[in-house]
């Protein structure tokens, strides 16, 4: 008969953040494609203009999404839904080091010149592999430790691992 002793492991990791990630939607709305084509690229390179003014390098804005669609509206009185103009969202996202000063004013600026953009922030670590390596290490530590417990409090004895999912 052919035992096997399945055990998890669990790791847990506190980091400090040393990057900002900004979130920008820019959206426009007019009835006409090329008028919705032209107001949204007129805001994405406001934006852009207003970050490489922080010193930052218009690349680092990175475009995460674009979209165009027309809108319908559904007619009550003709039951038929009808043209209602188009809309056009472009998500971008800017990565930038924790420096709470070049933060403050890039997003200073942008509330003073754009106020009709949203955004949102958010915090992550630049490079992660060292800390999911960590991560795996003590996971590996506890699931040792929790097999370990369980063989000895059922008498059983621990031989070679055969298998790690």
């Amino acid at each position: 008969m052919k035992r096997k002793l399945q055990i998890t492991g669990r790791g847990k990791l506190s980091v400090t953040p040393d990057i900002i990630i900004l979130s920008f939607s820019a959206v426009a709305q007019p009835m006409e494609y090329d008028k919705t084509v032209d107001s949204l690229n007129t805001k994405v390179e406001e934006l852009r203009t207003i970050v490489e003014a922080q010193g930052i390098a218009r690349s680092a804005l990175k475009t995460k999404d674009f979209g165009i669609r027309k809108e319908t509206q559904w007619n009550r009185k003709t039951e038929k839904s009808e043209f209602a103009g188009y809309s056009a969202t472009h998500r971008l996202e800017l990565e930038l080091p924790l420096d709470k000063t070049l933060i403050n004013k890039l997003l200073g600026q942008i509330a003073r010149q754009l106020d009709n953009l949203d955004f949102s922030i958010s915090f992550g670590v630049k490079d992660a592999s060292g800390h999911q390596q960590q991560l795996v290490l003590q996971a590996i530590a506890k699931a040792k430790e929790n097999a370990t417990l369980v063989a000895e409090a059922t008498e059983v004895e621990l031989r070679e691992i055969l298998d790690i999912d």
